[in-house]
This record gives C-alpha cells, structure tokens and sequence, in this order.
C-alpha cells in the first residue's frame, strides 16, 4: 500500500529602509519567491536550507534551474525573528540588518535565502506596493533590515491523509521551521478514528523505515516491507510517526477485504457458541462441513463496542476535554515513552460513570547494578485544583509489567504523573481502560455442531487482516511543491 501527501513552500520578503537617526521609514518592498530547484534537493535530503539571506543588484527573469543571483552583493547570517509551527499553514522568518556604514553606494535590486554558503534557495526580485521592480540605493544614513518568511503548507485536501496536528511536534512542520529531521518510524493502530491530533487511535506495532530521495521529481519516499512473521494484526491505520496518517476504514481506495474459511472451531456435539476471533465484521456466513449454517445467532460483532481495553481518549467524554491532547499520544494511546520525558496530565471526567472503572498501567523498568524504576501516581480531584494521590505502582524489573487500580471514589478529575531513573531508561508502556462491556465476538448455533464438524467462517472486514500468510509493503510519499 502506498500513502501520498504534499507540503507547499512559499517565500516570502519584506524590505525596509529607515533613516539612521530617526528611524523613521523611508522606503518599504517586497519580494515573492520562486523556489528553485536547488532547494528540492535539499528537502529530499532533509538538509538544511536557511541560514543566510543574500542580497544582489541584478535584474532579469529568474529561473528554477539558477544556483545564484544575477549579481551577488554578499550575504548575511539570518536571525530568527518568529517561528509559527501551526496545522495547516506554519511560518519561519528570520532577517539581517545592514547597518549605515555597510554596503554604502550599492543598489539592492533581488534576495535570496540559502543554507551554509552563497548559493541559493530561493530568488526573487524587489518591488514596490503596486509592483513595479524598485532599486533601493545604499546611503550611509540608511538602516535596511531585509525579512524572509517561509510559509509551509501541509495539503489537507486528501480525505484519506491527516497530518499529525501537534505542530510543535509534528517532525516534518520542526524540520521545515529549522530543526533537525529524525527519520520517522512506520506506526500501525487497530482503531482507525479521527484524532485530535491526527496521531493513531491505538499504536499496537512500529518498525523503522527506508528512505528515498527522488530529487528530480521533488518527493521522498519513506518505505519497508511486513515480513510473514512481522505486523501480524488486524490493521485499522498506519502512519509516519508524528507526521502524518492514513485510516484504512475511513478510506476512500482501501477496499474492504473478504476473508473465506476462516477456521472458528470443530464440533463436538454439545458446543453451541463460538468465537469469531475478529471484531468489526460483516457480511457474516457461517458454514459446517462447506454448507451454509441456518438457525444461528451472531453477537457482539458491532463495530468497536466490545473490545477488551480501551486507550484512555475513548473511554472518557471527549467533550469534557477538548484541548486537552495529551491524552491521544505517548502511553495514553499505546505509544511506549520514558517516564521521565511524560508530562503531567489532568484528565476530566464524569464522575458518576467512573466509579469501578479500572485502569492498567503497563510498566517497564530496568535493572543494571541497581533498579532504575519506572514510577506512575494517581491523583483525584473534585475542583481541578486540589488533588490526593490514590494509587501509584512502579516496576523495576527487565520486562513490562503490569498493574491495575479500581477508581472508588465519584472524583472529577483525574491527573497522571510519571518519573523514571532517567530520561532513556524506565518505560512507561500504556495507560488503559478496562472495557466492562467486554464481550467476545460469537456465532450460537440453535443446535450444537456434530463432533467433529468442521466450523468456518466467510467475512468482510474493513481493515488489512495481516497474517503470516502475506506480506505487505508500505511506502509514504512526501511531494514538495511550490505554494
């Protein structure tokens, strides 16, 4: 399966001259951008690209294949002024400032942003607010303090894509704004809605991905395959971790897949129920020996409602929390992170449903010499201000525990708080609900199966149904583009 997505990049300059001794301003322009092929092949690579802002006196027509100005001045290290990391439009300005003893007589006609040396990113020639080509002429009484902003757009158009909305998180939004890029890891999720943030709804398996610059046609793509023995479950999306994602069962290529024979059990003569073995299901045929199946009962296949544990977004009123989102990412949807890296999370909730609610807490600690222990503490509140711890577990062994803890008192909030050893060791796993709905999808024959009756099963299901049958190759294209 491939998922496609765009980022758009503009850029954009603001010119102004304000006299030396006043600062009044005495000449405004502007620029708008071509981006030039130059910088592509750095967004493919994930490279560095705006460190300078360089400066010219030519004219002409600018073109994408050119690496410089028409007539280069000099160039200047940019200091940032402003970053916005925003969904779905994020800004990075930054700007120089030519004092009035520099670069006295020149004419400024064009700009540039580029990285570490003279080459250039982007170009673009200077104009007034009616936009016409404007020279600004140097004097010694002149201060000019020229801003480029680059403009990042991640295109929400493709039903089928949401980008990971946590902008001060998303990894591609940090790279484009000036951070370093840190490949991501190829996530799957078994719940498939809509986020808040755009994260999965449920991580149950992450592997690392290949990547593959195509500079000529402006895109990296991000790919592995799945093995027989790898990715074995039953999956309902897959994303590029903090980036972005695609829903199979909100899709509008994924079709879903027919499953036939799928072997529930074997008669004996007495048993009527039978586990289906998979949620979400329609379409349902049973079958004994290869004939059709009359007089039967299907329970529990309705979609979503029966599953055994809960990430904690879905078992709380989401309406009672709608900015609150910590609670869709690290351990509170199934993402393993340090404890010492968790922030502190308060959790809102109903308090005449959450009495005999259970929780569980899956732990991992380490031991080397001595125990470094993964830490988790439970406080309620009935005002949001004042709360008292109620539980708390820690685990300092090798592999991951867990533990769990039965709310007793009609508090109003919850708050979640972890420590560790240190900031790479002590993992915390997961933070769930228990469902107390909990019920096995089933087939209940009116009368029982002849022993030894081979029983099966023809399902649709909406999801990929890996097993170790198959193998499934994922890539995620990222196209660049001019916004």
């Amino acid at each position: 399966m491939k998922v496609k997505t765009k980022a758009k990049i503009h850029n954009r300059f603001d010119i102004e001259v304000r006299d030396a001794k006043t600062n009044k301003l005495k000449i405004k322009g502007q620029a708008e951008n071509i981006i030039l092929n130059r910088m592509y092949s750095r967004l493919v690579e994930f490279e560095s690209y705006f460190d300078n802002i360089v400066f010219g006196r030519g004219t002409g027509t600018p073109e994408p294949t050119r690496t410089s100005l028409f007539d280069r001045i000099d160039r200047k290290r940019a200091t940032t002024e402003e970053v916005v990391r925003d969904f779905p439009v994020s800004s990075w300005t930054k700007s120089i400032r030519l004092e009035a003893d520099e670069y006295v007589g020149e004419s400024i006609t064009e700009v540039g942003i580029s990285n570490h040396n003279v080459s250039v990113n982007t170009h673009a020639l200077i104009k007034d607010a009616e936009g016409n080509l404007l020279t600004i002429n140097k004097t010694d009484v002149d201060i000019i303090t020229i801003y480029a902003t680059v403009f990042i757009e991640l295109d929400n158009s493709n039903p089928d894509i949401d980008f990971f909305q946590k902008g001060t998180q998303n990894r591609l939004i940090s790279y484009l704004t000036g951070d370093d890029f840190s490949n991501p890891r190829l996530v799957i999720g078994d719940i498939g809605e809509t986020t808040q943030t755009g994260d999965v709804g449920n991580y149950i398996y992450c592997r690392f991905l290949t990547s593959a610059a195509d500079e000529q046609n402006r895109k990296v793509t991000f790919s592995t395959r799945l093995n027989t023995d790898e990715g074995n479950y039953d999956i309902y999306e897959v994303a590029l971790s903090d980036l972005c994602r695609a829903s199979l069962i909100n899709s509008t290529k994924w079709q879903p897949f027919r499953l036939e024979e799928q072997n529930i059990g074997v008669g004996d003569g007495e048993t009527t129920e039978f586990d289906l073995k998979r949620y979400d299901i329609f379409d349902v045929d049973i079958k004994v020996d290869g004939q059709k199946a009359e007089n039967i009962t299907l329970k529990n296949i309705e979609s979503g409602s029966y599953r055994e544990k809960l990430p904690l977004w879905k078992a709380i009123d989401l309406s009672l929390n709608p900015n609150n989102l910590n609670i869709f990412s690290s351990p509170f949807n199934g993402k393993p992170e340090y404890a010492e890296l968790l922030p502190t999370t308060v959790v809102k909730v109903d308090p005449s449903k959450i009495v005999g609610k259970t929780l569980e807490f899956v732990l991992e600690g380490e031991y080397l010499f001595t125990a470094r222990r993964a830490y988790v503490y439970v406080d309620g509140s009935n005002d949001g201000e004042e709360f008292e711890q109620i539980y708390s577990a820690s685990d300092g062994g090798w592999d991951p525990s867990t533990y769990t803890y039965t709310i007793e008192e009609p508090y109003e909030y919850l708050r979640f708080r972890f420590s560790g050893h240190d900031s790479s060791t002590s993992t915390i796993h997961s933070v769930r609900m228990l469902n107390e709905n909990y019920k096995t999808p089933t087939v209940v024959f009116n009368t029982p199966p002849n022993e030894g009756a081979t029983i099966t099963a023809d399902y649709t299901v909406p999801y990929i149904p890996k097993t170790e049958g198959y193998v499934l190759d994922v890539s995620f294209e990222i196209q660049f583009g001019e916004g």
